[in-house]
């Protein structure tokens, strides 16, 4: 495993981390041994940072981090997240995911054909999203019961609006938990570029969380220069562009199965070769999936000509 530093802080942190969304949810006994046994995987593999949020699982992913590494706390990096909280109908939903899971799959087969519209009603009638003082100090507090610490090595803001980020309460009450030592450092997922962008005015940053892929070259091209300008660190989430990457193989990629065993070790090896990434976060749901990731650290470098080409297969209207 290589390591690298995250931007202006003291954390060294592997190149590949885990995104841990795929730890929560109502596990059953077998899906959580494998959980655990992923985790232990990835820490014995050298992954130190573990990517989660108070939201995933309704802290089910918190709590099985802090309990499989509550006696490792030292070798691992914590990041977690805060801003999201299930509305009174989302509340009633969780408590029927079991039933709902097998509809959930159907809607999202479905989703080509929906209305997107729609769907971001449906998504809003479930959750909500809070960035107030008092909501994320004790979104902190209950986040550091389930991992089992005293501190978080990294708090990010989850998905706030540019209304959000544009307010100085925010980042005051980023400012008043990093004074209080219950996090070390602070940083904002974002949804967009604009937001990032937003972001990096903010003096006290410490990372920014975006997707990174080789479909999103505006990110690439505007938010990772001026991050690494700055010092801050980037987590590149998303960097199989939650599966659109399969549908855009052509003949490029084609050309370098050769060389990579599979289109989502070329993907990976993608971002881990874009300046200014400090770790990537692919997610895993099984201890083979974990290995498949991990076997792209050990292959060769994608050319300056492959890159480029690779760019600008994806992105024909950028091609000079």
């Amino acid at each position: 495993m290589k390591y690298k530093q995250f931007g202006n802080t003291d954390l060294e942190v592997s190149v590949m981390g885990l995104g841990c969304s795929r730890l929560g949810g109502n596990l059953s006994v077998g899906n959580k041994q494998e959980a655990v046994k992923m985790l232990n995987l990835a820490i014995d593999s050298g992954i130190n940072f573990y990517d989660t949020a108070d939201s995933y699982g309704q802290g089910q992913s918190e709590t099985l981090l802090g309990k499989t590494f509550k006696h490792q706390r030292d070798k691992v990096i914590f990041a977690s997240k805060a801003g999201y909280t299930l509305s009174p109908l989302g509340s009633i939903a969780a408590k029927f995911k079991p039933v709902l899971k097998p509809l959930v799959r159907s809607l999202r087969a479905l989703k080509s054909s929906s209305n997107s519209d729609s769907l971001g009603d449906a998504k809003a009638s479930v959750l909500r999203q809070n960035f107030e003082r008092n909501y994320l100090t004790t979104a902190v507090e209950g986040s550091l019961k389930r991992l089992q610490t005293d501190y978080l090595d990294l708090f990010q803001l989850h998905s706030p609006s540019s209304e959000i980020l544009q307010s100085s309460e925010v980042w005051q009450t980023l400012e008043s938990l990093k004074k209080q030592g219950k996090i070390r450092y602070y940083g904002v997922s974002c949804d967009t570029v604009e937001d990032a962008l937003i972001c990096l005015q903010q003096p006290g940053l410490a990372s920014i969380q975006l997707e990174i892929n080789w479909l999103q070259s505006e990110a690439i091209a505007k938010v990772l220069p001026l991050a690494q300008q700055q010092g801050v660190a980037v987590v590149a989430r998303q960097p199989f562009a939650s599966g659109k990457l399969f549908a855009a193989e052509n003949n490029v990629f084609s050309s370098l199965h050769s060389k990579y065993h599979s289109i989502t070790h070329v993907a990976l090896q993608f971002v881990l070769q874009q300046t200014g990434v400090s770790v990537v976060i692919p997610g895993a749901s099984s201890c083979q999936h974990l290995k498949n990731n991990l076997e792209v650290l050990d292959a060769s470098l994608l050319s300056q000509n492959e890159l480029q080409a690779i760019t600008q297969s994806a992105n024909p209207s950028k091609i000079i």
